[in-house]
Order: structure tokens, then sequence, then C-alpha cells
């Protein structure tokens, strides 16, 4: 069961899920790859397929057998004191590629193509549901980075509630949009293209940039350059140079950052929107946050978005 928490404190929400810390973790472990249950020949060892690309499949996703969010509606018993909410949501697993270590920095721009194809077919599916309110699509890679087992994948968790960082991005750009007549993250894209001090990479459709608050070393943005407030919407076209742009970026990681661990996501939601601009983040980890950043909530990033951006584009 998850139950939806809220901490009378600090305002923040918290997912208790007792049976999220029962999946299993090989991350650290010499894989014996026929074993793997995301490896091809082992798909007995996965929940039932809900999609899948190519025949026999590149790209294929199930459900999560130790969700955060379990698809029931679960109810957290009231306490005197402390409140929650009624959890309803879908937890899916996407198994990036048939082969056990095709990371991204490994896969051809074909395969990273499939792969978003995927990403769109998966967050549609899940919005489908009338009672969802977000999507977070998500990847971690490395056991720095959250992963716990070896095997390319990704995951996607829809929930009837709106996180609270995207309550604040919605919060924040509504009310610039109705003070400017225009969006907040068209805006920041047009400045940074005309300083050109913060952006790696652009093609025709996507500009890739080191966010000028960046809040962690070497993070980086993803952006559609024409306004679009819903990942969906993605075209074929838009599909193959997204795949560019996050080819270029990931296999900077890898190579000038020496392939660190990464969290990777989805920024985008449910209903299109003339103030709000999707997008995708990735965010090596280079650093740990330590106790002046826990007990403040204010971050120390010690490399300028500027000295990133010199470092990612060489």
């Amino acid at each position: 069961m998850s139950d939806l928490r809220f901490d009378r404190i600090t305002g923040k929400a918290v997912v208790i899920s007792e049976k999220r810390g029962d999946r299993p973790h090989d991350i650290d472990k010499k894989k014996d790859l026929s074993t793997c249950p995301f490896c091809p020949g082992n798909e007995e060892k996965t929940p039932y397929e809900i999609f899948s690309i190519g025949n026999p499949w590149n790209v294929r996703v199930v459900p999560n057998k130790f969700p955060a969010i379990d698809n029931k509606k679960t109810l957290l018993e009231q306490e005197s004191f402390h409140t929650g909410e009624t959890v309803i949501g879908t937890h899916y697993v996407i198994i990036d590629s048939d082969k056990h270590f095709n990371y991204l920095h490994k896969m051809s721009i074909d395969e990273i193509k499939n792969l978003i194809s995927c990403y769109k077919a998966v967050v549609k599916n899940l919005y489908n549901n009338e009672n969802i309110k977000y999507v977070q699509l998500f990847k971690n890679y490395k056991k720095e980075g959250g992963a716990s087992l070896q095997h390319t994948h990704s995951q996607a968790i829809s929930m009837n509630f709106y996180p609270e960082n995207i309550c604040r991005i919605l919060k924040n750009s509504k009310e610039y949009y109705k003070e400017n007549n225009s969006c907040l993250f068209c805006d920041l894209i047009k400045y940074e293209l005309s300083k050109k001090k913060r952006i790696v990479f652009e093609n025709s459709n996507f500009i890739v940039i080191t966010p000028y608050a960046s809040l962690f070393p070497y993070e980086v943005a993803i952006y559609p350059k024409k306004h679009s407030s819903n990942f969906i919407s993605i075209d074929e076209e838009k599909i193959s140079d997204l795949s560019h742009a996050l080819s270029f970026i990931i296999k900077k990681f890898y190579k000038n950052l020496n392939d660190p661990a990464y969290n990777l996501y989805l920024n985008n939601i449910k209903s299109p929107n003339e103030y709000f601009h999707w997008s995708i983040s990735i965010i090596p980890r280079t650093t740990t946050i330590a106790g002046f950043e826990l007990s403040t909530g204010v971050m120390i990033n010690v490399v300028s978005p500027e000295q990133a951006r010199d470092i990612l584009s060489n």
C-alpha cells in the first residue's frame, strides 16, 4: 500500500511505500544475464507486457513489481495531528533495450528514437486515466543515481496529485504569463539564444542549456524551441531532433565527466496551456548534498553554469 503524507512543519509531501523497499538489487553483483528479468528470454519473470516496440522487442513496458504507487486507492488512516490523502496511480518499468548494457551513451540514434517513441506512448497511456493529474517519467543511471538493477531501464509513475515542485512551477509560470502576456519558458529560451553563454547544443527544434540558476554541477535542461506544454504532442521530426540532442549531451557526460551517475526526468503536464513549457532535466551525480543544503534547502553549486557549458561543449 502507498500513503501520501504531509509534514505540517515543512509543508512537504512524502509517499510511504514499504513494498518499494522489497525490490531486488543486482547493481553490485557480477550479473548472470540468464537470470536478469529484463533480458530477452526471461519475459515470464516480469508482469504482463503493456507495450513493446519491435518484433522481437527492442523496447518493452511492464508494470513495476515493486511499485512506489500501486494502482490501488489507499487512504491513510487519519491520526489526531497528522493528515493524509488517497493515493491513486500506476508505476511502469520501461526496459530501454533488449541489450543488458545498452545504456544511453551507447545507443544509436535509431535506438534512442524508439525509446522516446515508447516514452510518448507510456505517458499518453497513463494520462488516459481521468483520475490522473500528473505523470513523472524518469531514468536513474548507476547505483549512485538510484538504480537497483543493471539492465538499462526507465520508469513512469502516474499520480492523482501534483507534486510540490510542479505546483510551484505552474504557479510561477502562470503568474509570469498574467504579468507579461508571454510564456516564461519561451522568453527564457529567447534570452539564452541571444546571449549564447549557456547553450550546450541546439538544432532546429531543441536547445540544451546549463540553467542560469543550476542547483547542481553540470545540470542541463532540454527545451523544445517552439512553445509546447505537452510532451505527447511531439511528432516524428521532433522525436528525431530530440534523439540527437539527448545523444549529444549524454555522450558528453560519458566523455567529459568520466561517465557519472545521473538522473533524467521529464517535466510535462496533461493538458496544453499557454504558460507551461515541457522539458527534460538531466542531473549528473557529481556532488553529495550535505548538512547546509539539507538544513536550509539552499543548494551550493561549485561549478557555474557558464563553466559547465564550456566543459560540456568541448
